[in-house]
């Protein structure tokens, strides 16, 4: 083989990589696949291992598996909270299953992230809701077992207090839901105003970085025109 020309394919193999390595799961499945069919002997790794979509199949069928177990043995109140909770696992589930087929997907990368973040606030509220004295809601006693029973119940003394305390639940989740929405648009306008900053500064490591790769492109074409 024409040594400028296997000069040539390492040069764009490192390129791939490092485009692998900075994007990550932006990148394709093909990018992948290329960078660890040449670099993957020599490390002893195998390619298929990094077919993201395997990844999120899997991610996909344990959050169904959640899914079927959230909040068995519960009643009262409680069942309230924790269908809640299915719902937002079922997002999760559906988000992977269209990241394990399109991983650039960006609404669905969206909804994972912001389903997750919202499984981890709801279970927190549900803690301080439905199993502590301090929090619990108005006319209503924590979560308890059932005696002779393998329930566990959110006992309300009046229909009343039951009903005000759906509707409350029910309003803590919205309020969770505006909350996270409005903390994911400051997140996106912080990163957006730094990433644009960076854009117009190339320094130190970044700039070696991009000077050295611009050498190497000038001395492969001087090599191909001697």
């Amino acid at each position: 083989m024409d040594p400028i020309a296997e000069y040539r394919n390492d040069f764009k193999i490192i390129k791939t990589c490092k485009f692998i390595q900075q994007k990550d799961s932006r990148s394709s499945a093909a990018e992948i696949g290329v960078c660890c069919s040449w670099l993957g002997p020599e490390f002893g790794l195998d390619h298929f291992l990094f077919n993201e979509s395997f990844i999120f199949i899997y991610a996909a069928i344990a959050f169904l598996l959640e899914y079927s177990v959230i909040g068995v043995g519960i009643t009262g109140l409680g069942t309230v909270v924790y269908e809640l909770l299915a719902q937002l696992t079922l997002v999760c589930a559906g988000s992977c299953l269209v990241l394990s087929v399109k991983p650039t997907a960006f609404f669905a990368e969206f909804l994972l992230s912001t389903g997750l973040v919202f499984k981890g606030t709801w279970l927190l509220q549900a803690g301080l809701c439905l199993y502590t004295d301090a929090f619990v809601l108005k006319g209503c006693r924590k979560i308890v077992v059932l005696p002779g029973s393998p329930n566990a119940d959110v006992h309300c003394e009046l229909e009343d207090d039951g009903m005000r305390g759906v509707a409350l639940v029910n309003l803590l989740f919205v309020v969770h839901a505006i909350g996270i929405v409005i903390a994911s648009f400051v997140v996106f306008g912080i990163l957006s105003s730094f990433r644009n900053l960076r854009c117009g500064e190339a320094s130190g490591p970044l700039l070696a970085q991009l000077e050295s790769e611009s050498i190497l492109i000038r001395s492969s074409h001087e090599l191909e025109m001697e």
